[in-house]
Order: C-alpha cells, then sequence, then structure tokens
C-alpha cells in the first residue's frame, strides 16, 4: 500500500484562495450578465414608449396639417392672432 501523502499549508491556502477567488469572479460576472439584462429590458421599454411618442406627435402633426388646411379653405391666406383669436389678411 501506498503511503497516504499530505499537501502543505501554503499549498492548501494557494487552492482556497484560487478557488475563492473564482467564485468571486463568477458571482461578479453573473451580477454583471443581471444587469445587462435590465439595463437591455429597460431600453426596449423606453423604445417602445419612444416609438409611441413619435406616433403620437405624428398624429399631432397631421391635424395641424389638416386643420391648418381648413383655416386657408375658410380665410384664405391670413395672419392668425393665437393669443385673442383675430385673424389679418396676409399682404
Amino acid at each position: 500500500m501506498s503511503e497516504q501523502k499530505q499537501l502543505t499549508q501554503e499549498e492548501l491556502d494557494f487552492i482556497t484562495k484560487t478557488k475563492n477567488e473564482s467564485s468571486n469572479l463568477v458571482m461578479e460576472l453573473g451580477q454583471i450578465k443581471i444587469e445587462r439584462l435590465t439595463i437591455a429590458q429597460r431600453v426596449n421599454e423606453l423604445d417602445a414608449q419612444e416609438k409611441n411618442l413619435e406616433t403620437q406627435f405624428a398624429s399631432i402633426i397631421a391635424r395641424e396639417k389638416d386643420f391648418t388646411k381648413k383655416l386657408f379653405e375658410k380665410y384664405g391666406d391670413a395672419i392668425v392672432d393665437i393669443e385673442n383669436g383675430t385673424i389679418k389678411p396676409n399682404n
């Protein structure tokens, strides 16, 4: 039978330290991945919100153009003072 050998304390310390360092790095990498996923999800939410606001803005512009056209048809080429509602012909 072969004689059982024992690691030195220095060798055991090295193995333990290396294992702990490796575990800590794996945990930190996992935290980074979770943060990236959270950020990506937030970016997707912001993208959806931005698209919705762009759609609303385009709708407002379209309504404004339609209204301006109706005003032009009704009053001709004129200047409208939106503070008091007066209309003056544009000379």
